[in-house]
């Protein structure tokens, strides 16, 4: 019994307002196609609110946006995506690498991390690379726990904060590296 009450909320929950449209399949001399935004007509719907209003005209009841055929509305309009804002980089695996020539190598840019950091070590341990999946080759001290906000930079093939000993220990060594 509570089976079929699941399902019969799990139908009226998922089933579409009005009914599925019809597919209206518009043929021309390039061939014949169904465009995406003919398959859900806001006029085919008594409460079209669910439809994202970028799709149709405020007046257009069901006809495509005047972007053209499959075009959202206002697309063209859209402001540029700004190249800083497009890609917001990621930590990569570099053992015991300079970060500056890693990211270089990979057409990238090393920058800070989310945490500050641009380089990762068992002693400089940023929250977010672990978070991606570097891995602590040659250890971490004390811990290998996640930090919040820091710096740091590449030395050589080694990892330092602002006034952290420089000592080249294994845990030292860069494990990870933050490029743009």
């Amino acid at each position: 019994m509570v089976k079929l009450v699941a399902l019969a909320a799990l139908l009226s929950l998922t089933a579409c307002p009005g009914g599925l449209p019809k597919d209206q399949v518009r043929c021309d001399g390039a061939g014949c196609s169904s465009p995406a935004a003919d398959l859900y007509p806001s006029s085919a719907y008594e409460n079209s609110s669910w439809l994202p209003p970028a799709w149709f005209d405020s007046g257009s009841s069901g006809q495509e946006a005047s972007g053209g055929k499959g075009d959202l509305k206002g697309a063209g309009d859209a402001p540029a995506v700004k190249p800083d804002t497009a890609d917001q980089g990621q930590w990569y695996q570099a053992n015991q690498q300079s970060c500056p020539t890693f990211c270089t190598a990979k057409g990238k840019a090393n920058v800070p991390g989310p945490e500050g950091a641009h380089c990762m070590s068992g002693e400089v341990r940023s929250a977010s690379g672990i978070l991606q999946g570097i891995v602590f080759t040659w250890g971490c001290f004390p811990d290998c726990l996640g930090e919040g906000p820091h710096l740091a930079t590449s030395s050589g093939g080694y990892c330092y904060k602002p006034g952290q000993k420089k000592d080249n220990d294994d845990t030292d060594r860069t494990v990870g590296c933050y490029c743009r």
